[in-house]
Order: C-alpha cells, then structure tokens, then sequence
C-alpha cells in the first residue's frame, strides 16, 4: 500500500462560529482525521446609557458610558469523518471557548457637585463549544471551505447555550 503525504496545518478566517461574530484559526492535524485547533477574535463594544435619578429635591441627569474589548480564543478538538483522501468531510468537535473583558465605565452628571467616575473591570469565563460541520478540503495543499459549521455554545456554569452557524475559509499547507 502506497503512504501517501498529507498537509498538516491548516489557517482561516470564520464567520459566525465559536467565537462569535469573527475569528482568524490555526489548525494542526494530528493525524488525518483528528485535527486541533486554536483561534482568536477581538469585539469592541460601546454602550451608553441615561438616567434622571432624583437626589433630594434636585433631578439631575447621569449619563453613563461604557467601552469594552471583548477577547475570544477558542480551543477544540476534532474528528473528520469521510474517507482519508476524500475532499468532502463531516466535522465533530469538542472544546472550549475563553472569554476576556476589559471594560471601562465613565459616569457624568450634569451638576457642578460631582467629578467624572471612572470604574474598570476585568472578567474572565468559560464555555463549552461542540461542533458538526462540513468542509470540503483537498488533502494536500490548497483552499479548504467549511460551510454550514453549526458550532453549539454553553456558559459555564450556567446550563443554556445558544447555537451559531459559521463559514470559514482558508488554506491547507
């Protein structure tokens, strides 16, 4: 029986997936139907807010502004199923999605009482991801396309998930 030599690394970008909205990926075969991957994605987020509270006779309006870096690194594990040298193949994986926060809040108020507050906040979690997918890959170098990568995510230690769909695309070397 002829060895025949396969592509080992893997890189791409995803849409949707287990890192939210985007994410650039780095995956290592183990052997050729067990792969695992690491990726990282970057979310900034602004929100702001207005308030009236009411502080003894005086009503004041407190505006709130908050700006965050959300950081995304998936790690999964998984098992292509398909026939070794066939290009089109069916993904199940396991992993694990790690999220970091950084947030600054500015609190304003209208009055001449009370300087600027600024709050900031570092927040770490954790989350289960599991994937089924299909991805059409040549087995040596080339283009690989994953469509339809449903990718199931949990938060730990609440017991819910929501489910996302990505497409990613990329190179096999």
């Amino acid at each position: 029986m002829e060895n025949v030599s396969f592509s080992k690394n893997s890189i791409y970008l995803e849409l949707g997936g287990s890192a939210g909205i985007h994410s650039v990926n780095y995956e290592y075969f183990l052997r050729k139907t067990i792969l695992t991957r690491v990726g990282f994605s970057v979310m900034p987020s602004e929100d702001y807010s207005y308030t009236f509270p009411i502080e003894g006779e005086k009503i004041y309006s407190f505006y709130s502004e908050m700006r965050s870096n959300n950081f995304f690194i998936p790690l999964t594990v998984s098992k292509l199923l398909g026939g070794v040298n066939s290009r089109s193949k069916i993904e199940l994986g396991l992993g694990v999605v790690g999220k970091i926060s950084s947030t600054a809040t500015t609190d304003y108020y209208d009055n001449d009482e009370k300087e600027p507050e600024i709050f900031k906040d570092l927040a770490m979690l954790t989350s289960l991801t599991a994937i089924l997918g299909y991805r059409y890959q040549p087995p040596v170098d080339g283009v690989s396309l994953g469509l339809s990568r449903l990718h199931y995510t949990t938060l730990l230690p609440i017991c819910f998930g929501s489910v996302w769909f990505g497409l990613s695309l990329g190179y096999i070397f």
